[in-house]
């Protein structure tokens, strides 16, 4: 009898334990699984902030040339034809050359030696800055 009276409150206890460590375990699991949830989140906001910060970094440098010829004659009409056969190209440069030249800036103009020699029509060719710009890449 007095047997029956120790192991019952001990039984009691193990089966005490073991349900409140089941309950432990569980919540032990939730808690777990919440901090999981919370640094996947946190990753998606750093790589977002990472992704927002290479895109303020890609900047891209952009000049407009005008390349166009110029004829040195009397003829009216080679001056219009050299003005609008005169041709814009964007081209990207880097940050160093685009702070170098500015709009209106004469890059090249050299006479077209090959034409002056074989042809007789003096002329040159010149290209000058027309426009600049920046560009953010996303």
């Amino acid at each position: 009898m007095k047997r029956k009276q120790f192991l019952l409150p001990c039984l009691l206890m193990v089966t005490t334990i073991i349900l409140t460590g089941c309950g432990s375990d569980e919540e032990y699991k939730q808690e777990l699984q919440a901090e999981i949830q919370e640094l996947e989140n946190e990753i998606e906001q750093l790589e977002s902030m990472r992704d927002g910060l290479i895109s303020k970094d890609d900047i891209s440098y952009i000049i407009e040339i005008e390349i166009s010829q110029t004829h040195y004659t009397l003829d009216i009409d080679e001056y219009l034809k050299d003005a609008m056969n005169a041709i814009t190209i964007p081209i990207e440069v880097s940050q160093e050359y685009y702070y170098s030249v500015d709009v209106g800036d004469t890059l090249n103009s050299e006479l077209r030696v090959g034409s002056a020699l074989f042809k007789g029509s003096f002329g040159s060719w010149d290209i000058t800055v027309k426009d600049k710009e920046t560009v953010e890449n996303h």
